[in-house]
């Protein structure tokens, strides 16, 4: 929306009255209102950051963050396009545990036995797939517990046959490397009953011998009843070691045999269309976090300007016109704001029309000094308007382009450009002057202001450098400043108050380009109303 603020009968560049039919070219000055009398600038020391501050950024540059979550869905939905899909396979078993062993251990025993590199690499070995790592054939979780004695394995494949070979692979590697284990632990203790049952069986044989050389010795009674009672206690033992040995190896033999596949290979079914909707509802969900993220802590650290209020505050002066976002090209400027001209956009005739009225009468001539931060290309294409108009209705109108991309002196270059001694040239034509970059510093007296009478009007489009400040400008009285939103910081925008009053100039008004359609804020100063952060005099912020 285009605001524009309104007010008494201000002068036209180059134009006349309605209210005399002399043919004397008269300017009529509007008088200052109290809304637009020139304050100090302001530096922006801080602004409020609340929820609804945020709300608002987010709601203007909601293009960004609902672009980053469209983005984030089609990376979703064309993930499984790039990186093929992944089929899963599971196997149910039933594991028989050796008594004794508390069932919880067993099966957490058995879920670190699956994970061990030595099952994954039986496992290979019966795929034949020598290529193929056991780390990656296993996964992260080959397993999940479902109860004491019931493990289930999940394994992935490229395809689904191969996912289910797969899980029959690892299955069967589990179970025999599981029973080998076994059959080694039952091994290991036999081996140590054995050499008890050796031990045994030779100190049983040493007492029978020493019991037949004491028998029918009556003197020895008591020592022969001694020995009897020792040999019948290894005996005991004897047969409760070798009971413990053939216990051992039935227990290994009913756990190999228990211990089973309940259910083979089999597919996880899987609907195509829902992994696509879990995907991109996956990249749409992240896209989304990260955009709203990003721009709500770009919205609390920038330094942007985006209110009517900040730029006028900053300026020191009122915000008289706000213009909506003016899309143009960044590639070819000329031509877009050639068109403009010929086509008549709405918000650059706007500008146009506002420039008009700003116009400072300085001798017998109007001048117009128009200083541009950062976009020069709406602010280039408005004052072309303008000079084409005042010289349709034949006005001798020159424009002076003084930024450095000469993109307002490059889209007259269609029209007449003639030097800029003005003292051949009759009412109704139009010229350009463009002085040289290295020569800028030289123009203390430029020819508008030595010539007399040849110009009827005065359009000049400028940027600062702050390197060098703005007193090449001081023969311009008042200035318009216009600033983009989202593009000028409030240094920026600061910095070129206090240089364009160092230099005798004052700020008539700013013109802010593409205003938030949702700031509900005024341009317009008045003293009674706190600004934005502190004011600044004479460059120096007031302690």
């Amino acid at each position: 929306m285009t605001t524009m603020r309104e007010g008494p009968d201000l002068p036209d560049l180059g134009g006349t009255t309605t209210a005399r039919t002399t043919t004397e070219r008269e300017v009529v000055l509007a008088p200052p209102s109290p809304s637009s009398e020139p304050q100090p600038p302001v530096v922006l020391v801080g602004r409020l950051v609340s929820i609804r501050y945020v709300l608002s950024a987010l709601r203007r540059r909601r293009k960004v963050w609902l672009s980053l979550a469209a983005l984030g869905l089609l990376v979703g939905l064309g993930f499984h396009v790039v990186v093929p899909r992944s089929y899963s396979a599971y196997s149910t078993l039933y594991l028989a545990q050796p008594p004794g062993i508390d069932p919880a251990v067993g099966i957490a025993n058995d879920m670190a036995l699956l994970q061990t590199t030595a099952v994954g690499q039986r496992a290979v070995s019966l795929l034949g797939e020598h290529s193929l790592s056991p780390s990656s054939l296993l996964g992260k979780v080959p397993g999940v517990v479902e109860s004491e004695d019931v493990l289930r394995l999940n394994i992935a494949g490229p395809t689904k046959d191969e996912a289910v070979r797969r899980a029959k692979a690892v299955a069967t590697a589990f179970l025999d490397f599981r029973a080998e284990r076994l059959q080694q632990q039952t091994a290991a203790a036999d081996k140590a009953l054995n050499k008890q049952i050796r031990l045994l069986q030779q100190q049983i044989s040493q007492l029978s011998a020493t019991i037949s050389g004491l028998e029918g010795s009556s003197s020895r009674s008591e020592e022969l009843t001694n020995l009897v009672s020792e040999q019948s206690s290894d005996t005991s033992n004897l047969t409760s070691l070798e009971q413990s040995v053939q216990q051992n190896q039935l227990s290994s033999i009913a756990v190999d045999s228990g211990s089973r596949i309940v259910t083979p290979g089999t597919l996880v079914p899987a609907s195509t269309a829902k992994l696509f909707m879990l995907s991109g509802l996956s990249g749409l969900i992240g896209g989304l976090v990260i955009g709203v993220a990003y721009v709500a802590v770009q919205a609390v650290v920038t330094d942007r300007i985006r209110r009517r209020d900040e730029l006028a505050s900053l300026l020191g002066a009122p915000v008289e016109l706000s213009l909506q976002p003016v899309r143009h090209s960044m590639w070819r400027p000329e031509r877009w704001f050639k068109q403009s001209a010929l086509e008549q956009r709405a918000q650059v005739a706007a500008l146009s029309g506002y420039l008009r009225l700003r116009g400072v009468p300085q001798g017998e001539r109007t001048t117009l000094l128009v200083v541009a931060l950062d976009d020069l290309v709406v602010p280039a294409a408005a004052l072309e308007v303008l000079a084409k108009r005042l010289s349709d209705e034949g006005e001798s109108v020159l424009v002076v382009d003084l930024t450095s991309d000469r993109l307002l002196a490059r889209g007259l270059s269609d029209l007449p450009v003639e030097d800029p001694s003005l003292a051949d040239h009759p009412g109704g034509d139009l010229h350009v002057f463009t002085p040289s970059p290295d020569k800028m510093s030289e123009v203390t007296e430029p020819p508008w202001v030595a010539a007399q009478a040849e110009a009827h009007a005065v359009l000049a489009l400028t940027t600062i450098d702050f390197a060098k400040g703005a007193w090449h400008l001081s023969w311009a009285k008042e200035a318009v400043v216009s600033a983009t939103a989202g593009r000028s910081s409030a240094k920026r925008v600061s910095s070129t108050a206090v240089l364009l009053r160092a230099a005798g100039i004052t700020i008539r008004s700013g013109v802010l380009i593409g205003a938030d359609a949702e700031d509900e804020s005024i341009g317009l100063l008045r003293p009674d109303t706190p600004l934005v952060g502190l004011p600044v005099v004479d460059g120096v912020i007031p302690s």
